[in-house]
Parts: C-alpha cells; sequence; structure tokens
C-alpha cells in the first residue's frame, strides 16, 4: 500500500475510534477487542516507518506528561462532577493514544548498547503481549483484580503507590513466568 493512501486509512481509524470510541462505545469496546488491536498495529506500523527520525524526545516527553497532567483534570471532573472516569482510562481515549504514540516513539529512539540487556528483551518481548492478554481477560479483570486490591484505596498516598507499583510488577513477572513456561512446554511437545 502506498505511503500516503495507508496514512489516510490510519487517521481515519484513529480519528474515529478515538473521538466516537471514546464517547460511545462503537466497536471497540473501549480498547479491548480484535478491531481496536488491529488499528493499533497498524497504527504503530505507520509510525514506527514514518514519525521515529524527525520527533524529538524531550517534545515526546513533554506531550506525555502533559496528556498525564490533562488526564487527570478529566478524571476528577469525571469522578467529582459527571461520572465516566472509565472513559480517561480506556485504550481509546483520544489522550490515551496520544500518550501511546508518544511512548512508542521513544522507546523506538532508544538505542541500548548493553548486550545482557539487549539479551533479556530479546527473551521477555515475544512474552509480553501474553501478560497483556491475561491481565485484559474479562474474567481475570472481574473475578480477581477488581475485588482484591480495593484495599490499596485505605492506605497513605505513599503506600498506596508503592504497593500498586509492587503488585502490579509481581503479576507481571508472574505472568511472564506462566508465559515463558507454556511456550518452553509447546516447543518440548512439538519436537
Amino acid at each position: 500500500m502506498e505511503t500516503e493512501s495507508l496514512k489516510k486509512i490510519v487517521i481515519l481509524l484513529v480519528i474515529l475510534s478515538g473521538t466516537i470510541g471514546f464517547i460511545g462505545h462503537l466497536f471497540e469496546n473501549g480498547g479491548y477487542s480484535v478491531i481496536w488491536l488491529m488499528i493499533m498495529y497498524l497504527l504503530g506500523a505507520f509510525v514506527k516507518k514514518n514519525m521515529v527520525q524527525n520527533s524529538s524526545a524531550l517534545l515526546l516527553v513533554m506531550v506525555y506528561v502533559i496528556g498525564a497532567c490533562i488526564s487527570l483534570v478529566g478524571e476528577y471532573i469525571s469522578l467529582n462532577y459527571i461520572g465516566h472516569i472509565k472513559m480517561w482510562l480506556n485504550y481509546n481515549s483520544p489522550i490515551v493514544i496520544i500518550q501511546s504514540i508518544c511512548l512508542f516513539i521513544f522507546c523506538v529512539k532508544v538505542k541500548i548498547k548493553n548486550k545482557r540487556v539487549l539479551h533479556l528483551l530479546k527473551l521477555i518481548s515475544p512474552l509480553t503481549f501474553s501478560v497483556y492478554l491475561i491481565d485484559a481477560n474479562p474474567f481475570f479483570f472481574n473475578k480477581f483484580l477488581h475485588s482484591n486490591f480495593t484495599f490499596i484505596n485505605s492506605l497513605n498516598v505513599f503506600e498506596g503507590v508503592i504497593l500498586f507499583f509492587l503488585s502490579s510488577f509481581s503479576m507481571f513477572i508472574f505472568f511472564l513466568t506462566l508465559e515463558y513456561c507454556r511456550s518452553f512446554l509447546f516447543k518440548k511437545m512439538s519436537l
């Protein structure tokens, strides 16, 4: 496909998803659908091919931080006056889309020279999608995450933030280990 045609398709899909999908539900289910995954795949391929070289790391970080501030204000207003706080946290929120693009470009621009770190990243990166699939699974989210971590709200901010990050990191490592074991067993069984 020509670059200009791909650009028009990707921009149209992202604008459609980030506006109508943000306000209503359209077809992406808040960013938890196969259609949204396909749109993000196209967007990632387009961004990597056309936008990485011309982007300033400082500008990317600034846009990311500004997006976080706007999102926090939006969440505060929604929580106290409007409702529907989840719309600010959904994957198809315009702010989340912009932040994701900035983070993606920033990460692509990072050059890692340490061979051990590169080896670790090459080992982990194919497994991370499974971590997302487990974590985003509605059954896991509704039966495990939704009810078992509400006690963090009763902690002070410092303890809550530390426990939140420790819990997230622990689950990430656990799911990564599960996926590594699963892929190792499948390789052994296919031999």
